[in-house]
């Protein structure tokens, strides 16, 4: 057996073993997308509006996550944002779910935030910056006071155009402060004697320092004999020499999760039921060398 880093290698094979063996081991888990959205005037020459404003999450088990925020500058610091949010918390709410998680860095909205009731539970220093990303919670969700003159409604799900848009004013946002590099970042193949694949890591370069591992996958029956472990190294020791100096993983298998810890990974946060069925955890390893 071998352990081998690619440049270029392709994912595909990494990414349909991974996706199926968390379904066998956990089952397809269920999940809701919710959004909703703030229009300005059509798009020339469409059907298509203009977004000014919105925000994007999923509904699983037992947690909100909001995935996405952004306000076009016009719109800030007239209640806009709350107004969202409220959509948003109070839609999980009807579907019986209490409790909400984000992800946020010091240039985006952790004031905002605690404001509306949000805590702090994880902090990470990004690498060669003074910005820090924070995971933050709230629970219960109690719907916030808001002033009724514009009324926002709910997408469920919302449609891939607008979560697109979205997405991207909040990236074109982002990058005014830290440059955005996502960028997949090859990967570390396990391979026997005839090249075949049994295993492999892959990841995204999401910063110019800073590496988000994407999938971890090793066969069923050479699993637990320290090829995760191998695994792990090689590709740090590719990200070191090229210049990435911090690594993160959102992972929800337990067996996988103690693998990275076993490797010097530290949980961010922890979410149980989060898919439904299963634990998310948020793990960061603040020097890779």
């Amino acid at each position: 057996m071998e352990i081998r880093f690619e440049v270029e290698p392709d994912f595909s094979f990494i990414h349909a073993q991974s996706a199926a063996s968390l379904v066998a081991k956990y089952g397809e888990p269920a999940s809701e997308q919710l959004g909703a959205f703030i229009y300005g005037d059509p798009i020339s020459e469409s059907q298509d509006h203009l977004i000014v404003g919105g925000i994007e999450g999923q509904v699983s088990g037992s947690w909100l996550y909001i995935d996405t925020l952004w306000l076009d500058e016009s719109l800030r610091g007239k209640g806009y944002g709350v107004r969202l949010m409220n959509v948003i918390e109070q839609a999980a709410a009807q579907r019986e779910v209490q409790k909400a998680f984000l992800g946020t860095a010091t240039f985006q909205a952790p004031n905002f935030y605690k404001k509306l009731g949000y805590q702090v539970v994880g902090e990470m220093q990004m690498a060669t910056s003074n910005y820090h990303q924070f995971l933050m919670t709230r629970h219960p969700l109690t719907p916030y006071d808001v002033a009724p003159e514009t009324e926002i409604q709910l997408a469920a799900p919302p449609s891939d155009y607008d979560v697109e848009r979205l997405g991207e004013h909040l990236r074109d946002y982002n990058n005014q402060f830290m440059p955005l590099n996502r960028s997949l970042f090859g990967a570390a193949f396990l391979k026997d004697e005839s090249g075949k694949i049994c295993g492999g890591i892959t990841g995204y370069r999401v910063f110019e320092s800073v590496l988000f591992m994407g999938m971890l996958w090793v066969d069923e029956s050479m699993r637990g004999q320290g090829y995760e472990a191998g695994l792990i190294t090689t590709y740090e020791q590719a990200a070191v020499q090229h210049g990435i100096l911090s690594a993160a993983i959102s992972i929800a298998d337990d067996d996988l999760a103690e693998c990275f810890e076993a490797a010097g990974y530290q949980a961010l946060g922890v979410f149980p039921n989060f898919p439904a069925g299963r634990t998310s955890r948020y793990l960061i390893k603040q020097k890779l060398a």
